[in-house]
């Protein structure tokens, strides 16, 4: 493995795993490299950088892209791996941390049907279920669309209860009648107990998410696509960056809402 953080890579050296002094290094190394890096710029550093990914041979080699970027940074990832000999793949996932723990995240597959069967093992080994979306690129179309609804559902659960705190009814009370009916989802059960713990650890940082909104409302303005929905929960994100939110989990819309709201912050 490689970190872009060298200190990051010290649990696994500790593990027994051997960490590569570049990402041209480990791809020499291994036939299957998968990428997971925060944003565009990061992904094409990793690939094109003098000792990146794709310095070196890739012939025989496939490289796996697991980050949420955009869809023209997929794309020119892609032709830059080609270029040097490789074979791409274009597989942002669904899930956040304990998913990845559990090896239960869902990969969104974009690129020759061929390649995808070729790394199943792989994939098979870090998720739960390979979806194959389409040519590259279409991967990544996906996540956006599947994030999109991940960035409503966290809102609309925060305004919701932030309007039943103002309406006077407790929060709990929300909870499980939420939990009770057809609305009930894993996602919100788990970010409901979250917020009403106040645990705000990062699974998903909120940081991440408000990248991912501006690159949703970016793709959305390409198609001609109007969305006021995405631009307003993409606006209530940036603002809670604002205020500073961004390393903790994207539940911590929460205290944004709340302080626009006029509520105190975890009070009932």
């Amino acid at each position: 493995m490689w970190n872009r953080s060298a200190q990051r890579s010290a649990p696994f050296q500790r593990d027994g795993i051997t960490v590569s002094e570049s990402p041209m290094a480990l791809a020499q190394w291994a036939d299957q490299v998968v990428i997971m890096v925060t944003d565009p710029a990061a992904l094409l550093a990793v690939i094109d950088a003098p000792n990146g990914v794709a310095a070196g041979d890739l012939n025989g080699k496939t490289i796996l892209n697991a980050s949420t970027v955009s869809v023209e940074a997929t794309q020119e990832a892609a032709k830059r791996v080609q270029a040097a000999g490789g074979r791409f793949l274009d597989v942002p996932v669904s899930g956040s941390k304990v998913p990845a723990e559990t090896a239960q995240l869902v990969f969104l597959a974009g690129g020759e049907a061929a390649d995808i069967d070729a790394a199943r093992p792989l994939l098979d080994a870090l998720g739960k279920t390979t979806v194959h979306c389409g040519a590259i690129g279409d991967g990544t179309r996906m996540k956006l669309a599947i994030n999109l609804m991940l960035a409503n559902l966290i809102n609309g659960l925060c305004e919701s209860l932030a309007l039943t705190r103002k309406m006077g009814l407790p929060a709990q009370m929300f909870i499980d009648a939420l939990n009770s009916g057809v609305m009930a989802s894993p996602l919100l059960s788990m970010k409901g107990s979250a917020l009403m713990a106040r645990d705000f650890a990062p699974h998903f940082p909120l940081s991440l998410v408000a990248k991912d909104m501006d690159l949703i409302v970016e793709e959305a303005r390409k198609q001609g696509a109007e969305l006021p929905g995405a631009q307003a929960v993409r606006d209530a994100y940036a603002k809670a960056m604002e205020r500073g939110l961004g390393d903790l989990d994207l539940a911590a819309l929460m205290r944004s809402i709340e302080q626009d709201a006029g509520l105190e912050s975890g009070a009932e």
